[in-house]
């Protein structure tokens, strides 16, 4: 009895000192599992994050900025496209006009834009120019325009890098029917007398009030084919229209009649007017950026 009590006593210990052992190695190797996973959380956030860049897919403007994609040698990966010449950067392939929502709100720092659709979205700065000013008043002392042209649109491109020459540039042009326009022989006229019919509302908001001597434009927002819209005419409320135009062949093939471009638009790089939505840090791996490109793209830049 007494020696079999012994050896329980020290099966017991024994048990005691592995279980003791285990409890001491436990926190040990746990330490090690803990610091790895630190050590690599670690890296991953100081990893710069890469630059999101719009590059347009539509389809004319795909293939203006054609060049460019060949000066950059863009190969697509996993959904996104790349250059060698700018490895802290990815480029998303969008609608402009997609990218120019993404730029005004930060969501990508940079993107390649038409002046008009960057305008549309509000990241110029209409009347900054001292000749809107002047403008301005000439056009109210005046009391009217005596131009059967439009006024053009005068603003300030604060948040433009750099203008691209990638082919002709396209106009921003105010157009109406024939019969409509033996009728109301100035912008003006037009301008007053109903709803301009645009895929360009803010901007054709802007724009057109300096050619109704600064007051207000109704406008009425399509989804494309604007001429078609104005030539047929079965909106009553819509006298003209206000769209993009590279050589104005298209009014023309509708017979309608032309008063005439409130403003050029040309293919450029443009930078967002908010912080970006990363780490402060990447404020500086934009400019880097930025300076790559204009290295790169030096021979399109204007």
């Amino acid at each position: 009895m007494a020696a079999s009590r012994r050896r329980r006593i020290r099966i017991g210990a024994a048990s005691s000192r592995v279980d003791e052992d285990h409890i001491h190695l436990y926190p040990r190797v746990l330490s090690k599992e803990v610091l790895f996973l630190f050590i690599i959380l670690t890296f991953e956030f100081m990893k710069t994050p890469e630059i999101p860049i719009g590059i347009p897919t539509n389809r004319n403007t795909a293939k203006d900025i054609g060049p460019l994609r060949e000066a950059l040698e863009l190969n697509s990966s996993n959904g996104t496209l790349r250059s060698r010449y700018v490895p802290d950067a990815f480029f998303r392939s969008l609608r402009m006009q997609d990218i120019a929502r993404f730029v005004r709100k930060g969501i990508f720092p940079l993107g390649i834009l038409g002046d008009d659709m960057a305008c549309e979205e509000n990241l110029e700065i209409p009347g900054w120019s001292p000749k809107i000013l002047e403008q301005a008043q000439r056009l109210l002392a005046a009391g009217r325009s005596e131009s059967t042209a439009p006024e053009p649109y005068l603003f300030y491109p604060k948040n433009r890098v750099f203008q691209l020459n990638l082919g002709d540039p396209t106009f921003m042009t105010l157009f109406t029917r024939p019969d409509v326009r033996e009728r109301m022989r100035f912008p003006y006229e037009l301008l007053r007398a109903g709803k301009i019919a645009t895929s360009y509302p803010n901007l054709a908001r802007k724009a057109l009030r300096y050619s109704n001597l600064l007051q207000p434009v109704g406008t009425e927002n399509f989804d494309g084919q604007i001429e078609s819209i104005v030539a047929i005419g079965d909106d009553p409320g819509v006298v003209g229209g206000l769209d993009v135009s590279r050589t104005g062949e298209s009014i023309r093939k509708l017979g309608l009649s032309s008063y005439g471009s409130v403003m050029e638009s040309r293919v450029g790089l443009w930078q967002s007017p908010r912080s970006p939505r990363f780490q402060s840090e990447t404020i500086n791996q934009v400019s880097d950026v930025i300076a790559t490109l204009m290295e790169r793209l030096k021979d399109f830049i204007i």
